[in-house]
């Protein structure tokens, strides 16, 4: 049980994106809104699995947005 209080205490504190959060992908053309349902974290990085509809797909931060971007 300790173990599972430290990974939500570290996804809480110290991962840029929540479960649940709404994001975009920054490369989107149609900026669709998608939700943050899972974090992987790896020894050497953090992989963000978001849902839109019924696709799924793993991003790195730097690849998502909280915000729609307007080309």
């Amino acid at each position: 049980m300790e173990d599972i209080k430290a990974i939500l205490h570290y996804t809480q504190d110290y991962t840029e994106f929540k479960i649940q959060d709404v994001v975009y992908l920054k490369t989107d053309p149609e900026q669709l809104e998608r939700v943050v349902y899972s974090i992987t974290i790896y020894p050497t990085h953090i992989i963000y699995s978001l849902v839109q509809g019924t696709n799924t797909s793993g991003h790195f931060a730097f690849e998502i947005s909280d915000t729609k971007n307007i080309f």
